[in-house]
């Protein structure tokens, strides 16, 4: 994303700016229940997941795949 000025210094280019930063975030910031579920690093790894990336364990913990 490139950050820009607001078209416009009325308070709706201020909001639609503000929404579109959102979702921006929002898409590489996904919420635990769209994370992926694999019991270790190992199992991780088997599901092609890159290193460095979250995954949840079946027991609710979230983690980052280390090796």
């Amino acid at each position: 994303m490139i950050f820009s000025h607001p078209a416009s210094k009325a308070l709706d280019a201020v909001y639609a700016g503000l929404v579109r930063l959102v979702d921006e975030l929002n898409r590489f910031h996904p919420t635990i229940s769209r994370l992926p579920t694999f019991a270790d690093d190992t199992a991780a790894a088997d599901g092609n997941l890159k290193v460095g990336d979250p995954y949840v364990t079946p027991d609710g913990f979230v983690k980052r795949r280390v090796a």
